[in-house]
This record gives C-alpha cells, structure tokens and sequence, in this order.
C-alpha cells in the first residue's frame, strides 16, 4: 500500500457521472462534482493507513486495513484486500446499493475503477488521479 501513498489530484475521468447517479447523489450534486477536482490524500501513521477525500460536495476519511473484513464507514460498509498491487474494495451502500472499486498504479496515475451491476448490466467508471 506504500505505492499509494501521497496527495493526489483528480486529472480524468470517464462515466463517473454515471456512478454518482447508480450511487445515487442527487442531479446538482453530481454536476458540481463533474466540474471540480477531487483531491485524494493516503497517509501512513503508526503502520495504519488513512485515506481522505476533499471535494466541494464530498468529504471522507477512512482508515484502511487490508485484512478483507467488512467495517462501517458512515451510511457504508466497506471490505479492503490488496492482491498484485492492486487495493480491491467492496461497498455495500445503505442497504441495496452495492460496488466493487479496483485502486492501482499505472504509468504515474492513480487509477480508480468503480464497477457496478445495473439492469443485469456491468457499468464502469475511471478516475485518474496524479500526484500533487
């Protein structure tokens, strides 16, 4: 996890207003933060690993443990595993809206993947974040 750690800053993205909508943030929400950037912050303290997101309409800290068990984060529940330099995080929201996010390292970008089921279908969204 040592590979994430920095102060990110969202440079792309591709449908993830699409996933705000599946997640569902409300219509105003979702354009504010189609046109803002997100920052992303992954720190390290006492071996534990502190993960923050700074944005005009979302704000989050969670602490971040690989150990694959399922852990409350607000209206969330979150499991985090680490497998191939690759953080895989499960997300069950409120009580029917469920994702998968795949966190990696590729080409100097902190690429987070958002993969949902909706009308049977497999939807995908993509930041890409660089370091700040």
């Amino acid at each position: 996890m040592d590979l994430f750690l920095g102060k990110w800053v969202l440079k792309k993205d591709i449908y993830f207003g699409e996933f705000l909508k599946f997640s569902g943030v409300p219509w105003l929400k979702r354009r504010i933060a189609e046109h803002n950037k997100i920052k992303l912050i992954i720190e390290k303290w006492n071996n534990v690993y502190i993960k923050s997101v700074k944005s005009p309409v979302y704000n989050t800290e969670e602490i971040v443990k690989l150990d694959d068990q399922y852990r409350e984060y607000g209206n969330s529940f979150k499991k985090f595993c680490s497998k191939d330099d690759v953080i895989h995080v499960d997300v069950k929201y409120k009580d029917d809206i469920v994702w998968k996010e795949e966190i990696s390292i590729k080409d100097e970008f902190l690429i987070t993947k958002y993969i949902w089921i909706k009308n049977n279908e497999r939807h995908i969204a993509i930041q890409f974040f660089s370091r700040n």
